[in-house]
């Protein structure tokens, strides 16, 4: 999304599996938050992804309750909850 020519927020997408593509790394500058622009390109990308017959899912790190929030405002429902294990060096 762009404002006076200056990209202020942007996500991107990629495919998981098949039809599956999911929807994440969505960013907005600190000083044009607040203002809607992550939902409006997160929107732009679900509308793009279903348009083409694709699934979209849409990744939320369990703390960034921003970002759910986002999600719920998109009546996007809970689909998959996953757990990682790391192994320490």
């Amino acid at each position: 999304l762009y404002q006076t020519g200056q990209a202020v927020a942007a996500c991107f997408t990629y495919q998981n599996y098949r039809q599956i593509w999911e929807i994440g790394g969505v960013y907005t500058l600190p000083n044009a938050r607040k203002h809607g622009y992550g939902r409006s390109v997160v929107a732009a990308a679900l509308n793009f992804l279903c348009q083409n017959n694709l699934m979209p899912r849409y990744q939320v790190h369990e703390g960034n309750i921003a970002s759910a929030q986002l999600a719920l405002s998109l009546q996007l429902k809970t689909g998959l909850i996953t757990t990682h294990y790391l192994k320490e060096n």
